[in-house]
This record gives C-alpha cells, sequence and structure tokens, in this order.
C-alpha cells in the first residue's frame, strides 16, 4: 500500500523465479492435457451404454482442457515473454476473460457431480437431476462471471514496456478486496459450500443406514432364536453393484483434491486482499495458484485409476481409504435379506418345515433410480 491507501504497483511484478514458474506449469500443462484427452477418449470409444456420470465427467474433462490451453498455457506464454504484452488492449482484455473461465467451469462441474451423486444417494427414489440443462447453465455461468476480467484488466505502459496490468494500482484499496472477495467466491468458496453439504448429507444417509441394518440384523437374530428351526436365506449376489460403490469413492476423491489444491490458495488471497502485503506473500501466492491449478491435471488421473483394469490397482482401489464406504454394499444387502424374511415368515411359514433356502439377486440401491 502507497501512502494513498492505494494498491502499489510493485507487487504486478514479479517476486519468484520465472524459470522456475515456468517449468512447473509446463509441466502441468503436459499432464493435463494428456490426462484429460485419455479421458474423453476412453468414454467416447467405449461403446456400452453411457451413465449420468459419465456425461459429466465428460464435461469435467472438457474444462480442465480450458484450463490447461486457456489458463496455463496463455500464462506460460506471457511468462516466457517477461510481461510484455504485444496484442493489444482488446485481446488483453479478452485473454483475462478466459484464463479465469476455466478454473470457473471446472468448480461449477465438480459441485454438479456432488449434487448429482447427492440426488442418487439422499433421493433415490426422486426424479434424477436434469444434468444436460444444469450443466449448459453451468458452462454459461462460467463465461458471464469471467466478465469483469475484462473491467479490471487493461493495456498498460509500464517501463516503456506494454503490459496488460490490472486498474488497481490507482483505486483505494476496497476495489482490490472487492475483486478478491468475488473471485475466491466464484472460483472456489461457492462450490466448497456445495461440496461440504451435499457429501455431509450423502455420509449421514449412508451412515443411518448402516445404524438401520444393524438394528434390522439384530431383531432378526432375536426372532430366529424363538424358532425351533430358523429360516435360512442365502443370497448370489449383493445388493449395491460395486460399481456404484467405486463410483461414491471416484466422486469424494475428486472433491477432497479440489478442497486441497484450492484452499491454501484462496485463503492467501484473503489474507493479502485484507491484509498486509509482503514480498513473502507474493511468492507464496506464485507457488500456491501453479498448485491450485493443478487440480485439473490430477482429476483426469483418478478417473482413470478407478476406471483401470490393472488388478494391482484395482486391488489398491478395494481397499483405499474412505473407510464409511467400505462395508455399504454388502450392509444395504443384509437389510433387504432382513425384509425378505420378514415376508417370508408372514406368508405362513412354519417353524415345523425344512430350512427354506432362497437364492436371490436383490433390486440394488441405485437400481431404484434410473440408470446412472
Amino acid at each position: 500500500m502507497n501512502s494513498s491507501g492505494k494498491v502499489s504497483e510493485v507487487f504486478e511484478l514479479p517476486l519468484y523465479n520465472r524459470a522456475i514458474r515456468i517449468i512447473s506449469m509446463s509441466v502441468i500443462f503436459a499432464l493435463a492435457l494428456i490426462g484429460n484427452l485419455a479421458v474423453l477418449h476412453k468414454i467416447c470409444c467405449n461403446k456400452s451404454r453411457r451413465r449420468k456420470i459419465d456425461f459429466l465427467i465428460i464435461n469435467l474433462a472438457m474444462a480442465d482442457l480450458c484450463v490447461s490451453k486457456l489458463t496455463l498455457l496463455t500464462q506460460i506464454i506471457w511468462e516466457v515473454l517477461e510481461g510484455e504484452w504485444l496484442a493489444g488492449d482488446l485481446a488483453c482484455r479478452f485473454f483475462k476473460v478466459f484464463q479465469v473461465f476455466g478454473p470457473i467451469a471446472s468448480s461449477s462441474i465438480i459441485a454438479l457431480i456432488a449434487l448429482e451423486r447427492h440426488q442418487v444417494i439422499v433421493n433415490p427414489l426422486d426424479p434424477p437431476l436434469p444434468t444436460k440443462i444444469l450443466t449448459a447453465i453451468s458452462w454459461m455461468c462460467a463465461f458471464v462471471l469471467s466478465i469483469p476480467q475484462a473491467f479490471v484488466y487493461k493495456l498498460s505502459l509500464q517501463e516503456d514496456r506494454e503490459k496488460c496490468l490490472s486498474t488497481f494500482g490507482q483505486l483505494p484499496k476496497w476495489h482490490f478486496q472487492t475483486y478478491i472477495v468475488f473471485g475466491a467466491i466464484t472460483v472456489f468458496f461457492a462450490p466448497f459450500c456445495t461440496l461440504c453439504v451435499a457429501y455431509a448429507r450423502i455420509l449421514w444417509t449412508i451412515r443411518r443406514k448402516k445404524l438401520h441394518i444393524e438394528n434390522c440384523k439384530t431383531s432378526e437374530n432375536t426372532e430366529q432364536k424363538q424358532q425351533r428351526r430358523p429360516i435360512r436365506i442365502i443370497a448370489t449376489n449383493s445388493s449395491i453393484p460395486r460399481a456404484k460403490v467405486k463410483t461414491l469413492k471416484m466422486t469424494l476423491l475428486i472433491i477432497i483434491l479440489f478442497i486441497v489444491c484450492g484452499l491454501p490458495y484462496f485463503i492467501i488471497e484473503m489474507k493479502v486482499a485484507f491484509g498486509a502485503i509482503t514480498k513473502t506473500d507474493t511468492k507464496v501466492i506464485a507457488v500456491l495458484g501453479i498448485f491450485m491449478l493443478s487440480n485439473s491435471a490430477v482429476n483426469p488421473y483418478v478417473y482413470l485409476f478407478f476406471k483401470t483394469n490393472n488388478v494391482y490397482l484395482s486391488r489398491l482401489e478395494k481397499n483405499v481409504c474412505f473407510v464409511c464406504l467400505k462395508d455399504y454394499r454388502e450392509n444395504t444387502f443384509h437389510r433387504e435379506l432382513c425384509a425378505i424374511g420378514k415376508r417370508v415368515e408372514h406368508s405362513g411359514t412354519t417353524t415345523s418345515e425344512a430350512d427354506i433356502t432362497i437364492h436371490t439377486v436383490p433390486r440394488s440401491l441405485s437400481s431404484e433410480l434410473a440408470p446412472l
């Protein structure tokens, strides 16, 4: 801050190692490009029926490609030119608009994935979300929310060189603070709150059903002890297909990585906006800014990891974290077995008859919905 209460232009200058920054962004760009193209190829070339989650993953891959091409690649070129702008004022404004468009679109699609999973688990009997319409709205909103960039940045003359810089150097600090808050909410905090609420309800629903199943099994065991010959129920399949549990794990991991990559960056951004700005802050922002964009590079590899046919990776996926989801499939199965046993008992089956063995393939939780 200068004596007039305005943001000093010294912080427009790079206070970090430019070469390391360029190399880091180039590596992330290459990983994001290869990974997202591989995801699009795997889904689009798959001849099996495409599910709703596949449609959302396609859009997430496209949004992450926008981050890699419109944000990372353009920033790499800008860094190589050492901040000098050669394309004029209009191109400067469009350049900044499309740099933000990708991250907002990616965040919106991740939030939409969480809402779709929430509908599937929490409200399985309700109509499915209109994902195509909501996806189109997400893309349009991402573009609209990026438009303020065109008014924040302009072509400026600095050290006899034309550069694409913000206008905050000539404005009171509250303009800069408003801009930071707006960017943090649109790119991170609004999707973050959506993700927290959606997955908190998902995990609470799973926990509640698990407790219900355990109570059901206890009640079933008590009833069987009162009979001379218990009804024996054997199933040939599980209630929830493993693929559905795998999808839930995959989306949860994508969301965790989104939070881990983005939260540190926006915390330091808010600290800079409402506190004192130091040279250390600018260096930290330069590092965390790259780390935030790396989320678009890891998303496709999360999908490829969960969709791999490799035996060792599949075995690792079965044991990967998320204790709350580990036994969800089997526990839900026991709930349906309990219900089947009670129906058989009430249908007039006497305890003097021989043991009854019922081979069944119960309807899965997700089959109560539209195909996903």
